[in-house]
């Protein structure tokens, strides 16, 4: 539940978050060192920065999350960005980008999309794995806990 702007409390349907990022990690403003991680211990694990815990955010009850950032829903790690938000809140799914992501711009409109350069996926993220990325995926969690990983479009 959230809050309009006369303080009534509302459904929130979707939310969606556009950064930089690693899957481990949100860089909100890398210049003044304000990161959100998956690490329980409120510090990126690519570099030990002080980072503020997803798991310590207010708990939140969602229809819908997006993850905007490159790599938050990278498949080679379990404690990603995607899967972070979803065991942390009441949210019924979570899409997000495994690979680095771009943009597509359409008239006024930006699609998301696979970005032309995957340098830093083959180079930093991959964990030993020889793979492509898949582009969009969308996590959900079952009534037991379970989280599962869809592929999304072959062309996202």
């Amino acid at each position: 539940m959230g809050y309009d702007s006369d303080g009534n409390k509302i459904k929130i349907e979707g939310v969606s978050l556009l950064f930089h990022g690693h899957p481990t990690t949100i860089i909100i403003n890398a210049e003044t060192k304000q990161y959100v991680t998956t690490n329980p211990e409120g510090k990126t694990y690519e570099s030990g920065t002080t980072a503020l815990y997803i798991g310590s955010l207010n708990y939140k009850t969602l229809l819908e999350l997006n993850v905007l950032t490159c790599n938050g829903g990278n498949i080679n790690y379990t404690n990603n960005t995607a899967i972070t938000f979803l065991e942390n809140n009441n949210i019924n799914k979570v899409t997000a980008w495994d690979g680095e992501l771009g943009y597509t711009k359409k008239g006024s409109t930006y699609t998301p999309r696979l970005g032309g350069n995957q340098w830093s996926f083959f180079t930093k993220w991959m964990k030993g794995a020889i793979r492509l990325p898949v582009g969009e995926v969308t996590y959900t969690k079952n009534s037991k806990g379970y989280i599962t990983v869809y592929y999304n479009s072959p062309e996202s």
